[in-house]
């Protein structure tokens, strides 16, 4: 079983509401033994996350390269990265990875809220969620001119879907259409897993000058150690539905903060949805303003509220 450990990362001084929000819809399905928040600066952070510094299974790390020390196959690949002038989400996808070899649990990007209970989930070994994309990682290796057609339809699809009132229902008869492929956003797994030693050892494979490219130690990297290893050579690490994590995805998310929805919410969300993953880069949508407590106040009507008034 997956120990009962939640873990966040975060670099930067601020601290935004949809932070806390995921904290507290997480810290009230999971009822976890640890919240693990690692951060840059564990005590400027503290002052930033209101009553949450309070709780007794809330423990602050500090995000460095010490998370590094006794990987299999990456121990001084990711020290030397981690040096480098990554940005804050290539460095927390090396230390998710990292954390959760070291000491297993459930890692949570912020962008998360917890609507379900979990138990399901930690009764297995491994696991992580699969999302709609127009654009999966292997496309990028293909010379298939039909292959590019095909996504570059996809993707007109999903934006033109994404801004009209009930965009959400007509892109769910299309969903098939659009390849499912895995997404680190939400990850459990076993300390010492050994499909996290897959990642590890695709990471280590990767041509020094493409480790720093975008996304390619994030959700590249977990979709070709999905893709590559058979199911039955995965030690249990279950690749779930996009319904668990996703039920709404890339840019078809606008729908949470659309007027409106709030009454919709219980169709938007699947039967078996336990986590949604609420895309934050969505939130140049909302009227250029950013998500804050003030705006949610303001915008009962929809589905992303009504889901803070339910679960959080």
């Amino acid at each position: 079983m997956i120990p009962n450990r939640l873990i966040f990362i975060w670099f930067g001084s601020a601290f935004p509401y949809g932070n806390l929000l995921a904290l507290r819809s997480a810290r009230r399905w999971f009822k976890p033994e640890e919240i693990l928040l690692i951060v840059d600066d564990p005590e400027g952070i503290r002052e930033k996350i209101e009553d949450c510094a309070d709780w007794p299974e809330l423990r602050l790390a500090r995000a460095d390269a010490a998370w590094f020390r006794g990987l299999p196959h990456i121990s001084a690949i990711a020290t030397e990265l981690f040096a480098e002038n990554l940005s804050p989400a290539s460095k927390a996808n090396l230390i998710r990875l990292a954390a959760l070899y070291d000491l297993g649990g459930v890692y949570l990007d912020f962008d998360t809220i917890t609507v379900a209970d979990p138990a399901p989930l930690l009764a297995k070994s491994g696991f992580c969620g699969t999302e709609p994309l127009a654009l999966p990682a292997d496309l990028f290796r293909s010379a298939n001119p039909l292959r590019w057609i095909a996504a570059g339809l996809r993707l007109a699809a999903r934006q033109a879907l994404a801004y009209p009132p009930g965009g959400w229902r007509v892109f769910r008869v299309i969903e098939g259409l659009y390849p499912a492929a895995a997404n680190n956003a939400v990850i459990g797994a076993e300390a010492g897993h050994p499909f996290l030693e897959t990642c590890f050892r695709l990471m280590a494979a990767l041509p020094p000058a493409e480790r720093l490219k975008r996304f390619r130690l994030g959700t590249h990297l977990l979709q070709r150690a999905v893709k590559t290893t058979a199911p039955d050579s995965r030690h249990g690490f279950d690749v779930m539905p996009v319904s668990t994590f996703y039920p709404l995805g890339p840019e078809i998310a606008t729908h949470w903060f659309k007027p409106g929805t709030a009454r919709g919410l219980d169709a938007m969300l699947r039967p078996d949805t336990v986590i949604v993953h609420w895309y934050n880069s969505v939130e140049s949508r909302l009227g250029g303003k950013a998500l804050t407590r003030e705006w949610v106040a303001a915008h009962p009507d929809t589905a992303f509220a009504e889901m803070v008034r339910r679960y959080c």
